[in-house]
């Protein structure tokens, strides 16, 4: 059995946006991306050439595209801020979420708010660096640290996680994604 109690930092959430568009989502991620890049760019283009004949509109051309440009550029970053912010409001500044492995499920929570799955419902698993991410789905999924096992040795996890879902647990390098 294995046991995970984490306390989730915002670092963690951007790690788990980072896989998600580098692995998980990525084409439709991409998009979304560049196309916040180049529409971004091409408002600040057009208010730039506008500057002589029409000045308020390079003003609001400006803005807006800058307002665009910079989640594109930050993206990861912008999407940790934003989920950072729902996760506190939702689940509460500061509460550590427990998963615990047994034989045939997996259960995130304790007491009255606990969630069990079986190990097939499992959609994808994932190591890095520093943290296990077992996805139920394309977008949710939960973010293990690996310092952060009280039972069971993270260094096992991944043949436990490989054998109780017949699915690989796929190695990733999260800091080549920008």
């Amino acid at each position: 059995m294995y046991q995970v109690k984490t306390l989730y930092q915002k670092e963690d959430i951007k790690a788990f946006h980072k896989l998600v568009g580098g692995y998980v989502s990525k084409t439709r991620l991409m998009v979304s991306r560049y196309s916040l890049i180049i529409v971004g760019a091409a408002m600040i283009v057009i208010g730039l050439t506008s500057v002589v004949s029409a000045p308020l509109l390079c003003l609001v051309c400006v803005v807006v595209g800058a307002a665009m440009l910079w989640p594109g550029i930050t993206y990861y970053d912008y999407l940790a801020r934003k989920s950072w912010k729902i996760w506190n409001r939702v689940q509460g500044k500061g509460k550590p979420q427990l998963y615990t492995f047994d034989e045939s499920t997996v259960t995130e929570g304790e007491g009255e708010q606990k969630i069990t799955a079986p190990y097939s419902e499992v959609y994808a698993a994932y190591e890095s660096e520093d943290h296990f991410f077992l996805f139920m789905s394309k977008r949710d999924g939960y973010i293990m640290k690996k310092s952060d096992f009280i039972q069971g040795d993270p260094a096992q996890f991944a043949a436990f996680l490989r054998e109780k879902t017949g699915r690989d647990v796929r190695k990733v390098t999260l800091a080549n994604i920008r």
